[in-house]
């Protein structure tokens, strides 16, 4: 149905005015910002996140406005422009400046005990430029090899390079809670959802919903969904991307990797895929609104507020609606057709579906709470484990060792009977460890999230860790120090930078346990632990020996390796294989 026009001049004048606050010419460049620019972008947000003090002065300023008017004289109110005099504006002025000079001071002093840069202790711009330029992980890594385990980036900010550490300050008894960063995760308006939810309690209330849909006690029903999947994106290579040794039809495996996680949760959490790998196309816009979205991210992680203001008048109105037919507005109305759909044939008596959603209504979720849950898990559920996929496949791509051991793994397992066709989970991670050692050297080299801070706010009684003492009000990353922690040499050895799955095997069972506890941290600890993890490990067991004992993979150019950028998780642009029925 054609657009009315007053929906269309409403969608007209919040895409123009979109355009004004965050022109899309951001989007392309963040990398390439140079200094002025970087400045400029901070003080725009800086100016945005005024506006919400000024916003909570209104009223006071109102009434003190009508207080005046009642207790002076009418004839006196004509005098008071004149009291603005330029002397009184620059008084005011210098004033202004010496309380936001005193302000800063006083914020600095709370941790200048803290080793880091000079400037990310006195502004958030130094942080703000490391996030933008996509390799925010390399420059955390470097900091804390320069000062230590604990390092201050931001003026009330510090991340954390310690294992045991990161494990207290996420352990169920912890009194740390989620940092306001966690609002920016809040992908429908005024509706919050798993990982956006920052009070325990009700955080805690929602898990009693939803992490029955995620438990152990459905990976029995998920499997014949990624199965399908499976079969769908084997049937597209063999109509559409097989090339010979006389002709080479280019496949781009970064793009296929996220049309199957995108298609298999979808099957998993809504027995319906989203036609993606059918299409050979991004069908529903998913997959463009997270590529769109994730460069943004980056450069507001330092800059929460601003999703906070947004989310007020008069800027709620400008907001992505269900109505809208891209972007976040589609996804939102993708969510909303999901739950009333199943709504519908509840009331119809249609029999129940073995999934996700269902799951989490027979729980006790709905409205915009269920809404809310489902529109997150379009990305946290596709996004992160294709990352994982795409790195995993160019690690074995350049390691020709690595990929004709576990090539010969898979063959060996098939041959004996070990694994069935399709593998099952069970199989895999029983009679393919050479894989689960792969999976586990490429996470570790490459965390799906390396660059998210994931920022807890310390205890109101303050606290101490690794000989510092943290008051209120300090916030902790730590989840941009995934890729320093997996990289750090002092645990891993000297090749800590190398693709070795062999480690993996040759440990001892402690020291394999003290690695793995490591390597998991990138799905989060304690009451702070990814709900998806065991669905994300059970999406690669099963793909990639269906991959490798049917086809041969290998790069066109070896001598040309593509582009890998992290806007917020690993981007490959150029991911263009070559594919060989074996």
């Amino acid at each position: 149905m054609p657009l009315g026009i007053e929906e269309a001049a409403s969608l007209e004048l919040r895409a123009q005015t979109c355009k004004v606050w965050w022109p899309e010419r951001y989007v392309p460049t963040l990398t390439g910002l140079s200094g002025t620019q970087v400045g400029g972008l901070d003080a725009l947000f800086q100016s945005i996140e005024s506006f919400v003090l000024l916003s909570q002065e209104t009223t006071y300023l109102t009434s003190t406005v009508k207080m005046a008017s009642l207790i002076l004289p009418s004839p006196a109110l004509p005098l008071l422009p004149k009291l603005l005099t330029t002397s009184t504006l620059l008084f005011l002025l210098l004033a202004l400046l010496f309380i936001s000079f005193g302000y800063r001071v006083h914020r600095w002093s709370k941790l200048r005990h803290v080793p880091g840069p000079f400037l990310a202790g006195w502004t958030s711009l130094w942080l703000t430029r490391r996030f933008m330029s996509y390799k925010v992980y390399e420059d955390m890594h470097a900091l804390t090899k320069k000062y230590g385990p604990v390092v201050r980036v931001a003026p009330t900010k510090v991340i954390v390079n310690d294992m045991k550490t990161i494990y207290r300050i996420t352990s169920a008894k912890s009194d740390y809670k989620k940092g306001e960063w966690y609002i920016l995760a809040r992908v429908m308006p005024g509706a919050d959802n798993l990982l956006s939810m920052r009070d325990p309690k009700l955080r805690a209330k929602r898990l009693r919903h939803v992490l029955p849909a995620f438990s152990g006690k459905n990976q029995d029903d998920f499997e014949p969904a990624v199965d399908k999947t499976i079969a769908t994106l084997l049937d597209l290579i063999d109509t559409k991307y097989l090339s010979t040794p006389s002709h080479f039809v280019p496949m781009n495996l970064a793009q296929k990797s996220h049309f199957y996680t995108l298609d298999s949760f979808g099957e998993i959490a809504y027995s319906q895929s989203f036609r993606s790998l059918d299409t050979d196309s991004d069908a529903l816009g998913i997959v463009k609104t997270g590529d769109e979205t994730f460069p943004m991210l980056s450069a507001v992680h330092n800059h929460h507020k601003i999703f906070q203001i947004i989310q007020k008048w008069p800027f709620y109105y400008l907001l992505p609606r269900e109505g809208d037919r891209v972007g976040f507005g589609a996804v939102f109305g993708l969510a909303l057709d999901l739950v009333n759909q199943r709504s519908r044939e509840e009331k119809q008596g249609v029999d129940k579906k073995r999934d996700m959603l269902q799951s989490m209504m027979d729980n006790g979720l709905a409205g915009d709470e269920l809404r809310s849950e489902v529109a997150m898990s379009f990305f946290v559920g596709s996004d992160t484990v294709a990352s994982a996929i795409r790195m995993t496949m160019l690690l074995l791509m350049t390691h020709p060792a690595a990929y004709r051991r576990l090539q010969q793994e898979i063959d060996d397992a098939s041959e004996t009977g070990k694994i069935s066709r399709p593998v099952t989970n069970d199989e895999a991670k029983r009679h393919l460890p050479y894989m689960l050692a792969v999976i586990q050297e490429s996470l570790r080299l490459f965390p799906p999230s390396s660059i998210v801070p994931f920022f807890k706010e310390v205890p109101e009684e303050g606290d101490s860790m690794n000989g510092y003492y943290l008051p209120k009000g300090t916030t902790i990353g730590t989840g941009c120090v995934m890729w320093s922690m997996n990289h750090d040499e002092g645990f891993w050895g000297p090749d800590a930078n190398v693709f070795r799955p062999e480690r993996w095997l040759e440990a001892d069972e402690d020291r394999r346990t003290e690695m793995g506890r490591c390597v998991d941290l990138i799905f989060g600890s304690g009451k702070f632990v990814c709900a998806g993890k065991k669905v994300a490990f059970m999406q690669m067991n099963k793909v990639f020996p269906e991959l490798l004992r049917r086809y041969n993979w290998s790069l066109p150019d070896p001598l040309r390796l593509p582009t890998i950028d992290n806007p917020t998780i690993w981007d490959i642009r150029g991911l263009m294989v070559r594919v060989e029925k074996r």
